[in-house]
């Protein structure tokens, strides 16, 4: 049973990548679309990579999953640019934020 439980806590913990992740994983990301349909989201991700080529155009989608249980036990999906410090992160966010984006930096 304890082995059971661990592997179980394992797998919760761990973030699931999904098969259209695209961007290598970081330690930190900005956070740009998300809900509970990853085609949704990744083309909410292309719409704001088309309104903001100039902060976005080389970047690659990182799309994880969470699961937020106040919104459901489903999975949620999160559509994230991915960078190696929350100093990087913040930084385009703000970029992003000026420009008229809504954005929010997490720590995978």
């Amino acid at each position: 049973f304890d082995s059971q439980c661990q592997s179980l806590v394992m797998r919760e913990s761990s973030p699931q990548q999904s098969p259209a992740q695209r961007a290598a994983w970081k330690p930190w990301g900005v956070v740009l679309s998300g809900g509970f349909s990853e085609a949704r989201a990744l083309k909410a991700f292309r719409t704001l990579r088309g309104r903001y080529p100039a902060l976005l155009k080389n970047e690659e989608p990182l799309v994880l999953r969470k699961r937020n249980l106040s919104m459901g036990r489903r999975k949620m999906v999160r559509v994230m640019v991915g960078r190696d410090s929350r100093t990087e992160a913040q930084q385009l966010c703000n970029r992003l934020t000026a420009a008229g984006a809504a954005c929010l930096v997490e720590k995978n």
